[in-house]
């Protein structure tokens, strides 16, 4: 099916972003298969289900519980603006890639390939394929070291929900994912919540999980002060990656041998 961006939409004359229409979107979905990206997803950046999850960021840096990791603060302006870094950004497209591992002491995500660089390259592969099908949209590969909110957007996008954990849940895959992201000055000129703009659930993320709460009470170290509440300063992947200073013994006899997470 051959995919072009329309001129004009509901939005207005004066409007004059590219446009990616349902079929451009069901291209860009089957390239990404192609290119080992498992699901593909699009939301708009004015989406007013972003509001939550900045306001949460707000309150997780108010706070305190950003620890040593001086950079959420910093970046904080543009993670509630992401068009900062590419003016004229309309759309994020968003995807996933699972993965595996035996376990052990280091998290299962980090015994393979750095994903950031796996999933950069992929996404670059999908870049040029929009390029063909929206020539006049500008873009910007974004993979976790972008100042984007990651996880609220592959929710809003339709790949699944935010779990009691705050990771991204994907039905029939779990938490096991990864997720990447292409910002995009190309406009959705259909549905404007993205590709499955049902995705946009009423409640707390998590309502979903319903009463369970296995991850919560399965963390080695009781990071989680409640649901979507995690407190890095007790998580395993923050205190072995992101913390400078020692760690407090009381973790470290809770942490063990873990690195990088507890998964």
């Amino acid at each position: 099916m051959t995919a072009t961006a329309t001129d004009m939409d509901d939005r207005g004359a004066d409007d004059d972003a590219p446009r990616l229409d349902a079929a451009a979107l069901e291209e860009l979905a089957r390239a990404a298969a192609e290119l080992g990206l498992l699901r593909l997803g699009a939301v708009a950046l004015d989406h007013p289900g972003f509001a939550p999850a900045y306001a949460a960021y707000d309150r997780f840096l108010a706070d305190g519980k950003a620890g040593s990791m001086g950079y959420l603060e910093r970046t904080a302006a543009v993670r509630r603006d992401p068009a900062q870094m590419l003016p004229g950004a309309r759309t994020l497209l968003v995807a996933c890639v699972p993965y595996d591992g035996e376990p052990g002491p280091i998290a299962r995500y980090a015994q393979s390939l750095d994903y950031h660089t796996v999933i950069h390259s992929r996404l670059l592969d999908l870049e040029a394929r929009l390029r063909e099908l929206v020539p006049a949209a500008r873009s910007l590969v974004c993979v976790d070291t972008k100042p984007l909110l990651e996880r609220a957007a592959a929710a809003l996008a339709g790949l699944g929900f935010l779990g009691k954990h705050g990771c991204l849940i994907v039905p029939g895959l779990g938490s096991y994912v990864l997720i990447g992201a292409l910002m995009t000055t190309a406009a959705l000129a259909d549905a404007p919540g993205g590709i499955d703009p049902a995705s946009a659930r009423e409640g707390a993320p998590w309502d979903a999980c319903g009463s369970c709460r296995r991850c919560l009470d399965a963390c080695p170290t009781g990071a989680f002060d409640g649901p979507g509440d995690l407190d890095p300063r007790r998580c395993i992947a923050y205190l072995t990656i992101e913390e400078r200073g020692p760690i407090p013994e009381a973790l470290a006899a809770k942490i063990g041998e873990r690195i990088a997470g507890c998964d």
